[in-house]
């Protein structure tokens, strides 16, 4: 997350304004339409002027409303082919070695597109690859994520969870 005062980024590429945002917005002409706001009494705010000023809809939404939860954010990431559209099923089982392992590769795949996460792995997958085409160095694993033997396969982590008995659970807590 990067935190720039009146604006913060998220790591999914989300921005949510404050109040002091909207405003250098609406002085500068630019519409509002589609933004988030951090306050949810600045978002209806927002939209009581909105109404007063035009009979079209339009202002920020709260960051925490409907529209932040049932946006596909993951539609405006840049993973480019053919990692966009790899059937991660075929390719986790096809690292896996023992049936143990395609077992945990089966349980935690349910478990992520349950969540809506295939986008980011398919997503990780490509970074991993970037990054060791660069010979960039990354850390071995952090937290609760090195339970993940999915993130294991991708390379993201360097933990196998099978060897220490790590339940996925701990991680999509």
């Amino acid at each position: 997350m990067i935190d720039l005062g009146d604006r913060t980024i998220y790591p999914d590429g989300t921005v949510v304004c404050k109040q002091s945002a909207l405003m250098e917005r609406l002085y500068a002409g630019k519409d509002l339409g589609g933004l988030l706001c951090d306050d949810q009494d600045d978002a209806e705010e927002w939209h009581n002027a909105a109404r007063l000023c035009d009979s079209a809809e339009q202002g920020p939404e709260f960051a925490a409303g409907e529209i932040y939860s049932t946006v596909d954010w993951y539609q405006y990431w840049l993973t480019p082919e053919p990692y966009r559209s790899i059937d991660l099923g075929d390719w986790c089982l096809a690292r896996c070695k023992t049936d143990v392992e395609r077992e945990r590769v089966v349980q935690e795949l349910a478990e992520m597109q349950d969540r809506n996460m295939h986008p980011l792995i398919r997503h990780l997958i490509y970074c991993a690859d970037v990054w060791r085409q660069n010979h960039v160095v990354w850390g071995v694993g952090r937290g609760s994520s090195v339970c993940s033997f999915v993130l294991y396969l991708t390379g993201i982590n360097r933990i196998n969870p099978l060897e220490y008995g790590l339940d996925i659970h701990e991680w999509l807590k």
